[in-house]
């Protein structure tokens, strides 16, 4: 079957030299990321790991990206929309853990979806013709219901990944992180139980090049005391082995 062009989506270089640093594939960070998105945590101040940092990733895209107008989506179904919202905000203010509280939210939420008619969301949207990323209903509901395409979400949360940003506010013990970096940052120290690593094979002589490098390159930027100087020379730095990485003859 032939693809749907308008459901690829534009993949930023700075997320793509994160991923290759961190030996991360592409299509398993942004689906891990699609199944950590949670109508519940959406409308609940409930924390759980790597729900709460997802979730609040598209908030802080939603929020100054308002359309300004209701959704077209329960144009039909608004005071059922309403019964149901309201009734899965009672659940958040009930005693209970986080889980316990989301599976309890999950007939309203897939009455929701029913409900809804599909003006933004869809089922799946393509990294290239062969790499395929499936959206929740939980993800598609949050598309609907604040009329963004699943793109936009999508784009902006790989906009947000810096690694070289990154790497300097940890050397510095400065805190700027975002929830979308923030949630990456949990898939780099393991913290969120994911398989997002490429499929194993043997380390190529210019990966193992790389890890003896970077080490040597912490120590070497040590001095530099100057945030701006440090993220460019770290910046430069991976873009370097992003360019070696992804030459025709390797």
């Amino acid at each position: 079957m032939k693809t749907n062009r308008t459901n690829i989506i534009n993949i930023p270089l700075e997320f793509k030299i994160a991923c290759l640093v961190q030996c991360f594939d592409e299509r398993a960070v942004l689906q891990t990321f699609i199944d950590h998105i949670s109508f519940y945590t959406e409308l609940s101040k409930d924390y759980s790991k790597g729900y709460r940092e997802a979730t609040d990733a598209l908030s802080e895209y939603i929020l100054p990206n308002s359309r300004g107008q209701p959704s077209k989506a329960f144009a039909k179904s608004r005071e059922l929309c309403s019964q149901c919202i309201l009734g899965i905000l009672k659940i958040g203010f009930q005693k209970g853990n986080f889980k316990k509280k989301q599976n309890k939210s999950q007939p309203l939420i897939k009455t929701l979806f029913k409900a809804m008619e599909k003006v933004y969301s869809t089922d799946k949207l393509y990294l290239d013709e062969d790499r395929v990323i499936y959206l929740n209903e939980d993800f598609q509901l949050l598309c609907e219901l604040h009329n963004h395409y699943p793109s936009e979400y999508l784009e902006y949360f790989m906009s947000k990944i810096d690694l070289a940003d990154h790497t300097t506010c940890a050397g510095l013990n400065k805190v700027t992180m975002n929830s979308s970096m923030a949630f990456f940052a949990m898939l780099m120290n393991g913290s969120i139980d994911a398989n997002v690593h490429n499929p194993t094979k043997p380390a190529t002589p210019l990966e193992i090049e790389f890890i003896d490098k970077i080490q040597q390159f912490h120590a070497k930027v040590f001095i530099i005391r100057s945030f701006a100087k440090r993220k460019s020379a770290y910046h430069q730095f991976f873009l370097e082995y992003y360019n070696q990485t992804n030459k025709p003859n390797n």
